[in-house]
């Protein structure tokens, strides 16, 4: 990012927030699919032992996803060393 170069601040200030979407898009797929596929399988296990108790309820989808997506654009960004 602070690579010497005809690169305006616009210039790196774009790439800094492109580079912060990019991880967050990631965070939130993969916190899509893994929230899934764990909700999956708990409710899995159930169906297969009906006497079977979470010990707590699983986290919703979307917002597991979000915070996800939140995190891993807040990390791109400061890994860029601001």
């Amino acid at each position: 990012m602070f690579e010497p170069g005809p690169y305006s601040i616009v210039d790196r200030f774009g790439t800094l927030m492109y580079k912060g979407a990019v991880f967050a898009l990631v965070g939130f797929a993969t916190g899509l699919v893994g929230t899934a596929i764990s909700n999956g399988l708990i409710m899995m296990r159930k169906k297969m032992d009906p006497s079977f108790e979470t010990p707590n309820k699983p986290p919703p989808t979307l917002l597991n996803a979000f915070t996800w997506a939140a995190h891993m654009g807040s990390a791109a960004i400061s890994d860029t060393k601001v």
